[in-house]
């Protein structure tokens, strides 16, 4: 099946708006939370998440993807505000 890009972008933007209610929901305690051992604290979780959004955006924007952190937007640390206000392109 052969999706349309604004099919693409309707589906996109629903699946983060998920990751942006779930980082809503998030207390400062629950951020500094590990999956397992060996992973980071949820909030580099959140960081690595909002750099993938970028390289998406910048994919549909541009027809080509390319896995970066050049030009990302985000390179803090736990800013709950600033995660949020960076993943609302």
């Amino acid at each position: 099946m052969i999706m349309l890009q604004s099919e693409v972008q309707a589906e996109f933007s629903w699946a983060r708006s998920l990751t942006l209610d779930l980082l809503q929901s998030c207390s400062p305690d629950d951020l500094q939370f590990r999956l397992a051992p060996g992973f980071g604290p949820l909030w580099k979780q959140f960081r690595h998440i909002t750099r993938v959004h970028e390289n998406y955006i910048s994919a549909l924007r541009c027809r080509r993807i390319e896995f970066s952190t050049h030009g990302c937007a985000y390179f803090g640390g736990c800013s709950k505000p600033r995660f949020y206000r960076t993943s609302r392109h």
